[in-house]
């Protein structure tokens, strides 16, 4: 059974542009990228992702959790210097505009993924760096791909 999905303009546009460098259909794409999305991430939602990060707060510089909050923002935490920062969990970074949260109240994003360093101003860790320094040559096609430069 086939169904339609209602997506803006510009990201159906974007969707035809990804699919057309791989030829496939638009569907494969986006299993692709559904698959793809779920292998990266290895939280099925931000209570998955709560608790391993409340087991791994010094990963990310924090010293110990004040206080766990229903609300927003999730969490005050004391970081290693002893000052309180309030924290708010995503797994996608861009989810704290999607929620309408307010930037004022909380100090420092945690997320699983974001291509952003900031959002809205408020700094953001992110568990998956994806940012490459990948330097390709402009006569790279004429190269086999194992001369390609990665760092």
């Amino acid at each position: 059974m086939r169904t339609t999905i209602q997506i803006s303009e510009e990201l159906r546009k974007r969707l035809k542009v990804l699919a057309s460098y791989r030829d496939i259909s638009y569907e494969e794409a986006l299993k692709d990228f559904i698959d793809m999305f779920q292998s990266m991430v290895p939280f099925q939602n931000e209570w998955e992702l709560a608790e391993w990060f409340e087991k791994n707060i010094d990963r990310f510089g924090f010293k110990r959790i004040v206080e766990k909050k229903e609300g927003f923002p999730d969490y005050k935490i004391e970081d290693i210097y002893g000052k309180i920062k309030r924290v708010e969990l995503e797994l996608i970074g861009t989810d704290f505009i999607r929620h309408k949260h307010d930037p004022k109240k909380v100090d420092i994003i945690v997320c699983v993924y974001s291509d952003k360093d900031d959002i809205e101003g408020v700094p953001v860790l992110s568990i998956i760096e994806a940012k490459l320094n990948i330097t390709i040559p402009r006569n790279a096609l004429a190269k086999p791909a194992t001369e390609l430069k990665v760092s």
